[in-house]
């Protein structure tokens, strides 16, 4: 189904005064759980739990989180004072901790077959979920502050890519983790600050976004392993996403498998969504997304893809938004959290 007929399908508001920084679905599949990491003014921060059509399930509160993921039955987050800790749904509290609070505040995780990784300051630690023992920690791959973590999807799923502020984009293989050397396979250069990464093509091709919104496509396949296969300039400044003088974002890349398209996701300061055919050559402006009243009204800074069309996306208004191609209009869900 074309991500061009994504309308808004269900909203949830998360706690007045909040915005939404990450965004996670159990299994990756969106089917059982999604969970958002939240903001709240003051420093403070809680972790929501919904059902995949966006119904309140639980909230764990007095958590900074800074991004998160699912482990079986378990959230796993990263937060602001370092530590990297696990939340079994089961329960109202995190059971322990699986990296302790550091001087770093961890500002990226990702999980693949039970293994842990996590960014802080400029080290990639690694750790088994279910023992908590630490199996490896990449402290010289970056100079500057890691930004972001990501296991690599499809058959490579054991390549872990990383990105960070002094521009380099790592890829490595945590089969051969004993020494950074051995494991190092990859290095690219965007010489732009990266923010966030996505992938593409069955994890075939990478997309780094830089902290302007300048998207780097690379390649990551043989022969052609770690070529920079185009630069974009950023779209923040299109027409359709300007309001006045206010440039908008790029929130996220989205693949669709069965036509083998990349897509790219803009946000107004409004909260307006635009999608975008994203190629080599660049960006296409393809339609605005259809929310009508129950859209965002804030810039939207995460969206997680749930794959056959349906994606969610949170904002700086506090608000979880589910798209999809198919169902009646968006409908908030407003039952209460158990916490």
């Amino acid at each position: 189904m074309a991500f061009g007929t994504a309308a808004c399908r269900a909203r949830h508001l998360c706690t007045n005064g909040s915005y939404v920084v990450a965004l996670a679905a159990a299994n990756g599949s969106g089917r059982d759980k999604l969970a958002a990491a939240v903001r709240l003014k003051k420093g403070f921060g809680n972790v929501e739990v919904l059902t995949a059509d966006l119904r309140a399930l639980q909230r764990l509160e007095g958590v900074v989180a800074t991004d998160l993921a699912f482990w079986e039955d378990t959230v796993v987050f990263s937060s602001s004072d370092g530590s990297v800790k696990l939340w079994d749904l089961r329960t109202k509290a995190p059971q322990r901790s699986l990296m302790d609070v550091s001087n770093d505040p961890a500002l990226s995780v990702t999980l693949t077959n039970g293994v842990c990784a996590c960014a802080r300051g400029t080290s990639i630690l690694m750790a088994d979920v279910s023992s908590g023992q630490i199996m490896a920690d990449f402290a010289d791959v970056h100079s500057e502050r890691v930004s972001c973590v990501r296991f690599r999807p499809g058959v490579a799923s054991s390549d872990l890519v990383s990105a960070g502020d002094d521009g380099l984009l790592c890829v490595l293989d945590t089969q051969r983790h004993p020494g950074e050397d051995e494991a190092l396979r990859i290095a690219m250069n965007s010489e732009e600050s990266v923010e966030r990464l996505a992938f593409a093509a069955d994890g075939q091709m990478l997309c780094s976004i830089s902290t302007t919104d300048v998207m780097h496509l690379w390649s990551l396949s043989e022969p052609k392993e770690g070529i920079l296969c185009a630069r974009l300039d950023p779209m923040r400044n299109d027409q359709h996403l300007q309001v006045g003088e206010s440039d908008g974002h790029v929130v996220d890349i989205f693949y669709d498998q069965p036509s083998g398209c990349a897509y790219a996701l803009g946000s107004s300061v409004r909260g307006k969504l635009c999608l975008y055919h994203l190629n080599l050559e660049g960006t296409n402006y393809i339609s605005d997304l259809q929310a009508g009243s129950s859209g965002h009204n804030g810039l939207v800074r995460v969206a997680l893809d749930l794959q056959h069309g349906r994606f969610v996306t949170g904002g700086e208004d506090g608000k979880v938004c589910l798209w999809g191609g198919t169902g009646g209009s968006a409908q908030p869900n407003t039952k209460r959290q158990r916490t």
